[in-house]
Parts: C-alpha cells; structure tokens; sequence
C-alpha cells in the first residue's frame, strides 16, 4: 500500500509504501526534538502500519515543519 503526502492542494506525493515509510521516519527523527507528539503521529500514520494516514487536515500550521 502507498501512501500520499499533499504538498499543496494542487500537488501530491505518492511513492510507493515503503518509500513513504521511510521518508516519514526521517522525517519524525527530525521533528522528534521540537514537537515529539507531531513526530509520534508521523510514525503512527505510516501504511504499513495498516493506518489511514492523517486525515482532516491535522497537519495545517506550517510552525512544525520549519525544523525539517
């Protein structure tokens, strides 16, 4: 199973599951010192952990990315 990322609302990421996998537990190792409950929740989300991803626009504040 893959998984998508969206970038913008008119751009996507979709790689294949291990990939995305991957690209969220860097990132999360990254995030792990400012914001450990954001980071707990990119690891959470990965597919192949069976999960839906994050939905319903939990990610919107731009403040938790600027780390990474």
């Amino acid at each position: 199973m893959a998984g998508t990322l969206e970038v913008t609302e008119d751009l996507c990421w979709m790689p294949a599951g291990w990939v995305f996998d991957n690209v969220l537990e860097r990132i999360a190792e990254v995030l792990y010192p400012q914001d450990a409950a954001l980071a707990e929740r990119l690891l959470a989300s990965r597919p192949a952990d069976g999960t839906r991803g994050l939905q319903g626009g939990a990610l919107l504040s731009a403040a938790p990315w600027r780390p990474v």
